[in-house]
């Protein structure tokens, strides 16, 4: 029954620059700098649909505008093992502008949607190893801690159509969350090889996560949304068949397992899953034809549920793409 019309304004300055040097012929050290400005304000109004008329009193008024500037860094000392090893630590800093929420709550909602959210800044400490030492094929090994001041999260503002203090949906906002930390290990292998007349590449990857909120009213929980395993498996063909007609494929295979949906005491485990996508095509010349299957198993699994909302994965999707270059 009600319209909000706002406007945004956003602008955004940046400069950087990079400097490395080769302390030796084996040891190299990287310094980068970025400045960032950014400025950005809202007005929105609340008018009665039907009439016109403004609605909602003061609280329904909003004028209000953010001014930040951030210097992030990043430090890299890297180290040649040999000649296609390299192994390398890094310390750095990141930002991200806060900004404003645009809807409002009911004005009987536990935790009302907050109009201004700050700015989230990081450090993250980082080792890893990478490089090339078998032949047409690539490794690469790393792990992470990153310390958040004044995290960024979604929330909401804790009513529901079952809650009877606020029986009406939820409205989801941005705010600080507080400050937190994550981690993470990661590792990749890749390798082409040949397969009679034709070639083949196959990437591998996977990855532990975690992280939690260290201060603040959310202090204890999990960060959202950050599973706690991932893998994948790709797999690419080429194969000749005849002059200018090659045959293709790939499928992939993505996996993930833990990890938290919402920032609540209360939030469900986000759904595990593994998917299998196909593609299977045949090139002439410049021309390829291509069968695909997203899903080609027709996993079911949820990417969000709620008391009154359960928002499924998409179903199994094939489909034939046609394309021409010139």
């Amino acid at each position: 029954g009600n319209i909000v019309p706002s406007q945004l304004e956003f602008e955004s300055y940046a400069a950087y620059g990079s400097l490395g040097y080769d302390l030796t012929d084996s040891l190299n050290f990287t310094g980068e700098l970025r400045y960032t400005r950014d400025e950005r304000s809202i007005s929105a109004r609340q008018f009665d649909l039907a009439t016109g008329l403004p609605s909602g009193g003061a609280s329904r008024i909003i004028d209000a505008d953010i001014s930040a500037q951030d210097l992030a860094y990043n430090a890299t000392l890297a180290y040649k093992l040999a000649p296609d090893i390299l192994a390398y630590g890094k310390v750095g800093s990141s930002y991200r502008a806060g900004g404003f929420n645009t809807r409002l709550s009911d004005p009987r909602a536990p935790r009302p949607v907050e109009i201004l959210f700050g700015n989230e800044n990081s450090t993250t400490y980082e080792l890893g190893i990478k490089g090339s030492p078998l032949r047409r094929g690539y490794f690469a090994v790393a792990g992470y801690y990153t310390d958040l001041k004044d995290l960024i999260a979604q929330v909401d503002d804790g009513c529901a159509l079952t809650n009877p203090t606020c029986p009406v949906a939820a409205v989801a906002y941005l705010t600080n969350a507080g400050n937190a930390k994550s981690w993470g290990i990661e590792a990749e292998y890749n390798q082409s090889f040949d397969l009679g007349e034709g070639i083949g590449r196959v990437a591998l990857s996977g990855s532990r996560q975690g992280g939690e909120v260290k201060s603040g009213r959310y202090a204890g929980l999990d960060l959202a949304q950050v599973p706690d395993w991932l893998a994948s498996a790709n797999l690419n063909l080429r194969y000749p068949v005849a002059r200018a007609v090659t045959l293709t494929g790939n499928v992939l295979v993505t996996s993930q397992w833990g990890g938290k949906q919402e920032l609540t005491a209360t939030s469900v485990d986000l759904d595990d899953y593994q998917l299998v996508n196909l593609r299977v095509g045949v090139e002439f010349g410049d021309i390829s034809l291509t069968a695909f299957a997203n899903n080609l198993f027709d996993t079911v699994y949820f990417v969000a549920q709620a008391p009154t909302i359960n928002r499924y994965s998409q179903p199994r999707v094939i489909g034939i793409e046609g394309r021409v270059t010139f």
